[in-house]
C-alpha cells in the first residue's frame, strides 16, 4: 500500500518530469546558494576538542548565527574534494574534520540564499502535530507560524509537561514531533523504538527563573527569601513529569530549603500553568522558565545555571508519523538560521553555546 509520503514523492517526481518533456527538456531553474569555489575558502580549519560549527562561527566570521554558511561552504568544498568534511548534522562534527571558512562577504551570501529559498518539502494537506514541552508555548508559537509562511505548511501544537505528552505518544497518540524539554524523555521513546532515530537532536538549553507577581507586595530574588513567613505560597511544576519542575526542585534542594518548604509548595501541571498560578496570584512567587517569564504581570530574577542539571531539551521525528518529510523540515527550521534567532530572543541557550 502506498502510503500518504510516499504518494507525495510520486507526485512530485511526476509534476518535474511532465515540466521537462513540456520544455522540451529544457534547463529549469533552480534555486540554490551560490558556490563557494574550490581553493577559495578565506581559511582552512581543523576541527579541535571542545569545537563546535556556532562556536567557529563567532571566531572566524564574528557571529555564532553565521554558522550555516560554513556548514554549506563546507559540503560544497565536499563535492569536489573528499579531503574536505561531509557536515550532515551541525551540532555533531568531529575533531579532525577539514572545515572551510569563506570570507565574510561569501557567508553573507551564502546565509542569505539560506534564508530566502523555499524549503523543499510536499506540503500536506493534514497539518504538522507537534507535542511541545510548555516552556516552548511563546517561541514555536512564533516559530510556526514563521514556517507556515515559507512553506506553507500547517502547524499544530500541544504545549504540556513532556512526561505527560511522553506518555501520550507511548499509548499511541498521533504526534509526529516530539519536542522535549529533557532529553531524557526522547530517550525513553528512543529506547522503545519510538522516534526516527537519526532525526533526534539537541535544539536548546533552559533555564529558571525566580517569579513574583508585580502588584503581591512581596521581595524575592534568591531562593533563601522563600523561607520569609510573609511569602507564600510558592509554585513550582510538578517534578514528578515537569522537567522544569524537576529543575526547580533541584535548585531548591541545592539551596538547601526543599523540606523546609514543603508546606508553601503549590504544583502545576506544567510550568505555563506553574506561570498562571503567579500571574494571577493565586501563588504570588513561583519557579518557572526563563522562556515564558516575560509577562506585565511577573518580575523574575535568573537562577544560576549550577543549582540544577542542565535542561538540555531534544526534538525529534515520531516513527509513526505520516507525514515525515514535514517534520524533518520542520526539525530543520528549529536548529536552522531563521530558528535560532526566534529562540534566542526568548532566552534559551543554543546547541553550539552549552
Amino acid at each position: 500500500m502506498i502510503t500518504r509520503l510516499q504518494s507525495f514523492k510520486i507526485l512530485a517526481w511526476l509534476t518535474v518530469l511532465v515540466s521537462l518533456w513540456l520544455a522540451g527538456l529544457a534547463s529549469v531553474p533552480v534555486l540554490a546558494a551560490p558556490p563557494v569555489q574550490t581553493n577559495s575558502c578565506a581559511e582552512l580549519y581543523t576541527v579541535q576538542a571542545d569545537d563546535w560549527l556556532s562556536k567557529i562561527a563567532d571566531k572566524f566570521l564574528g557571529d555564532a548565527l553565521a554558522y550555516p554558511a560554513i556548514f554549506e561552504a563546507t559540503n560544497q568544498q565536499y563535492a569536489a574534494d573528499p579531503a574536505f568534511a561531509q557536515i550532515t548534522n551541525p551540532d555533531l562534527i568531529e575533531i579532525g574534520w577539514q572545515l572551510c571558512i569563506p570570507t565574510v562577504e561569501q557567508a553573507q551570501a551564502l546565509l542569505a540564499a539560506s534564508a530566502s529559498g523555499p524549503i523543499d518539502l510536499a506540503v500536506s494537506n493534514e497539518p504538522l502535530l507537534v507535542a511541545a514541552a510548555a516552556d516552548l508555548q511563546f517561541a514555536f508559537t512564533d516559530l510556526g507560524q514563521k514556517f507556515t509562511e515559507q512553506t506553507g505548511q500547517e502547524v499544530e501544537f500541544t504545549f504540556g509537561s513532556t512526561g505527560n505528552l511522553t506518555t501520550q505518544i507511548e499509548n499511541g497518540a498521533p504526534f509526529d514531533i516530539l519536542a522535549a524539554a529533557n532529553i531524557s524523555f526522547v530517550d525513553r521513546l528512543k529506547e522503545q523504538g519510538l522516534i526516527i532515530d537519526e532525526t533526534q537532536q539537541l535544539y536548546a538549553q533552559g533555564r529558571i527563573v525566580l517569579a513574583v507577581n508585580r502588584e503581591a507586595g512581596m521581595q524575592a530574588t534568591e531562593l533563601q527569601d522563600l523561607l520569609d513567613p510573609a511569602i507564600g505560597p510558592v509554585a513550582i511544576a510538578n517534578p514528578e513529569h515537569a522537567p522544569y519542575g524537576q529543575a526547580a526542585k533541584e535548585a531548591l534542594q541545592s539551596a538547601g530549603i526543599w523540606d523546609e518548604l514543603q508546606p508553601k509548595l503549590v504544583l502545576g501541571e506544567n510550568v505555563r500553568q506553574t506561570l498562571q498560578f503567579v500571574q494571577t496570584g493565586d501563588a504570588p512567587v513561583g519557579i518557572v522558565a526563563l522562556s515564558i517569564a516575560e509577562v506585565p504581570e511577573v518580575t523574575y530574577t535568573l537562577l544560576p545555571a549550577d543549582l540544577h542539571n542542565p535542561l538540555n531539551q531534544s526534538i525529534a521525528v515520531i516513527k509513526a508519523t505520516q507525514n515525515e518529510a514535514a517534520a524533518r523540515a520542520f526539525l530543520e527550521f528549529v536548529n536552522g538560521p531563521e530558528g535560532r534567532p526566534i529562540m534566542k530572543l526568548y532566552g534559551f541557550v543554543l546547541p553550539g553555546e552549552f
